[in-house]
């Protein structure tokens, strides 16, 4: 187990400004890949439990709560799954990875990540989502 500083920066279609997030996290080294595990805070009230897993050629996001879903990203793939809003609201969403990179060292990880989501059969439009994790 690794000690890190994770940021995550993201890119969403119709915002003027990126978000962006830091935090201490733990990495672990599996079989899939890099497990990061971390809370993203909705409200003062609410947060969801949200695992990262970095392989070499894919990302997958799972968020664990009232709010979110899982995502996974694999240069040019489809995606579908469900994304669950407040209230129990649960939405069919689509992504398309149309961009990947992900760099390994012995320091931490670099990804970048473009995609098309697409939520109830609407385009919300490109997204993105830059991934630093710097190993301490």
């Amino acid at each position: 187990m690794k000690n890190a500083i994770l940021t995550i920066t993201t890119k969403q279609a119709g915002m003027d400004e990126d978000l962006t997030f830091t935090m201490r996290t733990q990495c672990v080294e599996t079989a899939e890949g890099t497990k990061i595990n971390y809370e993203e805070a909705l409200s003062e009230e609410d947060t969801v439990n949200t695992q990262l897993v970095i392989a070499d050629d894919s990302i997958m996001v799972e968020r664990q709560g009232e709010v979110g879903g899982d995502m996974f990203f694999k240069k040019t793939t489809t995606y579908e799954t469900k994304y669950y809003a407040m209230g129990g609201l649960a939405l069919d969403m689509r992504i398309f990875t149309t961009s990947l990179q992900i760099d390994k060292s012995n320091d931490g990880i670099e990804a970048s990540v473009d995609y098309q989501l697409f939520l109830a059969g609407s385009n919300v439009g490109k997204m993105g989502m830059d991934i630093k994790v710097e190993y301490i």
